[in-house]
């Protein structure tokens, strides 16, 4: 079904250092200035297809990338076609959930089932969506958490279930502002590097909710069909960073044991290493884009301190990680020059 649109009733929003320009609203987003003159860096249409992409034909399109990972009945979690004259994507999700993205990156529209609420919909735009969006632009992302200390932002970087929302969660709880969880991207400066905010809200499993706070319950779900639950930021207690930041260390989440907290610096090579497994999107971008990414991430590892730290198999040790991580950036990270 398609809406009948109103352009005066378009929302703007900022993510990840884009502004979004909305036919709809899009819950948990940071809300923007309208602007004055362009629209926004992206056009989103939700549950519409844009008007420069409706007369495409599936029939004329080509497999990009099928995910390993299916559902019980087999149905990739991911898949993505490609227009045959490379003009746009579509991406399909295992539950029906469909995008159409564009070639520049600069306008996204959404299909949704029936059986699909609108709050599951956007958790796809606000996370894979956008990172694929920002591979298209060739803006790096880490698969991380960021947080800032004082006027600098360290990222916590890891794969999925490593914990990082959870450790971000921790310094959220312990004062710290929070940028972006998940999905950081990194704005290149050459000899330096700027990350960019996401979206008030970190998204964490029940048994880290429990760790935390005391009860699965305890936050509530972000959808009506997820198990996950959601931390919001701008709650009175906790900090939204909305400010780029410079991106002062990388802490590696290396597996759990029972003589950590622990803090050990890595070299270079393996450094990359992490970082080349731990990049968004790297498996739906075109070998140009992974070369220019791979690039991107040799001067990261050269120019950003990186260590990897260890927490201890005791959730309730969380914040003696935390004390770990800062002691170190103040002792070694944060002495360093600032970028100007």
């Amino acid at each position: 079904m398609s809406l009948k649109l109103n352009p005066d009733l378009w929302c703007d929003y900022s993510l990840y250092g884009l502004r979004l320009h909305s036919n709809l609203p899009i819950p948990g987003l940071v809300a923007a200035a309208p602007a004055a003159v362009m629209p926004g860096d992206v056009r989103v249409w939700l549950n519409a297809m844009p008007p420069e992409l409706c007369d495409i034909t599936p029939n004329a399109e080509l497999v990009f990338y099928v995910s390993a990972e299916t559902d019980e009945q087999g149905t990739p979690s991911l898949k993505i076609h490609r227009g045959v004259r490379g003009d746009y994507f579509r991406l399909i999700f295992e539950d029906g959930v469909q995008f159409l993205v564009d070639r520049a990156g600069s306008v996204i529209g959404m299909t949704w089932r029936e059986s699909t609420t609108y709050e599951d919909a956007v958790t796809y735009l606000v996370g894979p969506i956008m990172a694929f969006v920002l591979a298209l632009r060739n803006i790096t992302c880490l698969h991380a958490s960021a947080v800032a200390i004082k006027d600098r932002a360290i990222a916590l970087l890891g794969p999925s279930g490593a914990g990082k929302s959870t450790t971000a969660a921790m310094f959220a709880r312990l004062g710290y502002p929070v940028l972006s969880d998940d999905v950081v991207p990194l704005r290149d400066q050459r000899d330096h590097f700027l990350t960019q905010p996401g979206y008030p809200c970190l998204r964490l499993w029940p048994s880290s909710v429990d760790a935390l706070f005391g009860s699965p319950e305890a936050l509530p779900c972000l959808t009506p069909t997820w198990e996950k639950r959601g931390l919001d930021l701008t709650r009175e207690a906790y900090k939204f960073h909305t400010q780029e930041s410079p991106l002062a260390a990388i802490y590696i989440l290396d597996e759990r044991c029972a003589s950590a907290p622990a803090v050990a610096e890595v070299s270079a090579r393996e450094g990359l290493l992490a970082l080349l497994a731990n990049s968004y999107a790297a498996n739906v971008i075109n070998p140009q884009q992974r070369a220019l990414e791979f690039q991107v991430l040799s001067r990261v590892a050269r120019h950003v301190p990186m260590r990897r730290v260890k927490a201890h198999t005791d959730p309730a040790r969380l914040p003696e990680l935390c004390a770990a991580i800062i002691d170190d950036f103040q002792t070694h990270a944060h002495n360093q020059k600032s970028p100007t």
